[in-house]
């Protein structure tokens, strides 16, 4: 994010965004910008009209860390990307002026990759609402992760607890009626149901229940082999 004068413009905070809940999940972080990084970005903007900008950067360009290299790292990335259209060969970024720099960049980067930003009247209003933002995301990114691993205990507590009821109705009561199975082996049917179902249509989370649904098929051909070998329960 940067904010312009009449004079020049100056960067202000970047939004970062990582991995969040979910393999494709993002979620944004805000950080500061390297001094080097936002002088150099700053001579892409130009001299526009004064108010507040953001500049959309493709991921590839920011996949090094700026603390890792600063500018360095920038300009390596993008090295590998401005190749001149008319020798073939990599341009020498350190030899072009601010116009011809944008001009080569620009062939780069998505149309509107400079935007003046109308909802936010100053940066610090900005950085607020982009802070905000990031909160709520790492709450819900919290709240996703604790779902994901309490569903899972769950389904294992509900199997283990369904084996108990059966085992302890085959062997400890007499004369238990078939109906009185009916419910722990629905648990089961119901657990490896939702395994399924998370495999397909989580094609890009792995969610550990699904590991139960071959636990689940093994259980209950056991469970139907015991009450076989059992024909006097009525």
């Amino acid at each position: 994010m940067f904010s312009c004068d009449a004079q020049r413009c100056t960067g202000e905070f970047r939004v970062e965004e990582i991995a969040a809940f979910d393999t494709c999940g993002r979620r944004p972080v805000v950080k500061s910008i390297d001094p080097q990084v936002a002088d150099f970005l700053a001579t892409l903007v130009g001299s526009p009209t004064p108010g507040v900008y953001t500049i959309k950067l493709p991921d590839r360009y920011w996949r090094a860390e700026v603390d890792d290299g600063g500018l360095v790292a920038l300009l390596d990335r993008m090295k590998d990307r401005l190749v001149s259209y008319e020798s073939r060969e990599r341009v020498d970024l350190g030899s072009v002026g601010p116009a011809e720099l944008r001009q080569l960049v620009e062939k780069h980067l998505d149309v509107e990759w400079l935007i003046k930003e109308t909802e936010h009247q100053s940066v610090l209003e900005a950085r607020r609402a982009w802070e905000s933002e990031a909160r709520r995301a790492h709450a819900l990114d919290i709240l996703l992760w604790i779902a994901y691993w309490a569903s899972f205990v769950a389904a294992l507590s509900w199997l283990v607890h369904s084996i108990h009821v059966f085992f302890s109705r085959l062997y400890h009561v007499p004369a238990k009626s078939l109906a009185g199975f009916a419910s722990p082996c629905l648990a089961q049917i119901v657990i490896g149901a939702v395994g399924v179902a998370a495999a397909i249509f989580m094609p890009f989370t792995f969610w550990p229940g699904t590991l139960l649904v071959p636990v689940v098929v093994v259980v209950l051909l056991a469970e139907g082999w015991a009450r076989f070998r059992r024909p006097h329960v009525a």
